[in-house]
């Protein structure tokens, strides 16, 4: 994590500000940040800052983020190990990931991302985005529910790595982003907001993150007919359900 990142951060728990205990130095790969308004400590780890409270809200989602590890183990897809499709993407031609690239593309014409911009990647999975807005020379922030370094964001490591650039990430809820407000320029999405309980309070918690001025913009959200038949998508429900 780098330390500018640090005034853009929020306790969890109360909101107010947080400072890093103990010094600091370009790249804080462990350490712990604290809130002297109510003296909660979060722990920073391999560059993670793991900003939640383990209550009823967060607990949900940390059962979520353990079935999607586990699905990529049942399934097959889990180890990573010298797997190159994730420092590709979205740029991989196969499907979904045609679909995607194309839509990123037309969200970085609207969005045009300068150098230097604040962005936050909301749910965002591997970290992909991220690093797509990082090589472009901006402050990225990632965050996610899910910290696996195979399917979930401590895969950026790898890819922050592999790609010569950093990029801050957060594991923390999209729901309750743990940002101070208007700290970003852009807020960005791809794939995430169906993952919400919520999807007013998840654009609520984007859109109070965002400078005046700023753009939040969304890609790569399945959508069905409001006339579809729910008999059709029973089992892939089910299946994902199930974890």
């Amino acid at each position: 994590m780098r330390p500018s990142l640090i005034p853009h951060l929020r306790c969890p728990a109360g909101g107010g500000p947080l400072v890093l205990e103990g010094p600091a130095s370009d790249w804080i790969a462990e350490g712990t940040l604290h809130c002297p308004a109510n003296g909660r400590r979060y722990a920073i780890r391999h560059g993670m800052a793991y900003l939640y409270v383990d209550d009823e809200h967060w607990r949900p989602l940390a059962a979520e983020a353990a079935g999607w590890t586990q699905m990529a183990k049942d399934s097959g897809y889990y180890d990573q190990t010298g797997v190159a499709i994730d420092f590709q993407l979205p740029y991989f031609p196969h499907q979904p990931w045609i679909d995607v690239a194309r839509q990123f593309d037309i969200a970085l014409d609207i969005v045009r991302p300068r150098p230097g911009a604040w962005v936050l990647d909301v749910g965002a999975g591997r970290g992909w985005a991220a690093k797509q807005f990082a090589v472009r020379g901006c402050n990225s922030v990632a965050i996610e529910i899910n910290d696996d370094d195979q399917i979930g964001v401590g895969r950026s490591l790898a890819m922050m790595q592999q790609a010569g650039v950093r990029y801050d990430i957060l594991i923390g809820s999209s729901q309750r982003l743990p940002i101070a407000a208007g700290s970003f320029d852009i807020a960005f999405a791809s794939a995430a907001l169906h993952h919400s309980t919520s999807i007013d309070s998840i654009v609520a918690s984007m859109a109070r993150a965002l400078r005046r001025g700023g753009k939040l913009i969304a890609i790569h959200e399945p959508c069905i007919s409001d006339g579809a038949n729910d008999a059709d998508f029973a089992a892939d429900i089910a299946e994902d359900a199930a974890y």
